[in-house]
């Protein structure tokens, strides 16, 4: 499912900083050292900037303050699940 489609990354227990939280990604690759963890970007953001993104930009969009490209393991908090579960209000 992650390689092919946009999904649905809930939060952990459905919370982020106590309130009901989604995050619509589609997937970059996995982790070469493992299999089960996956860079997602949030696509709450335009991907289109970050296309010819150097090193150090591609690397703040991983660990900066701002996630934009999101580390999951997919057997294991938060949760994946395809697009057509995201809640209505997820998808504006």
């Amino acid at each position: 499912m992650i390689a092919n489609e946009c999904a649905l990354c809930a939060a952990p227990n459905g919370l982020h900083y106590g309130a009901a939280f989604n995050y619509i990604v589609t997937a970059i690759a996995k982790n070469a050292n493992n299999p089960n963890e996956w860079a997602l970007f949030d696509l709450s953001f335009d991907p289109a900037g970050y296309l010819d993104a150097n090193d150090d930009d591609l690397r703040a969009a991983i660990d900066g303050q701002t996630k934009v490209v999101r580390r999951v393991s997919i057997n294991a908090q938060p949760g994946l699940l395809p697009i057509g579960f995201a809640p209505e209000t997820s998808l504006s």
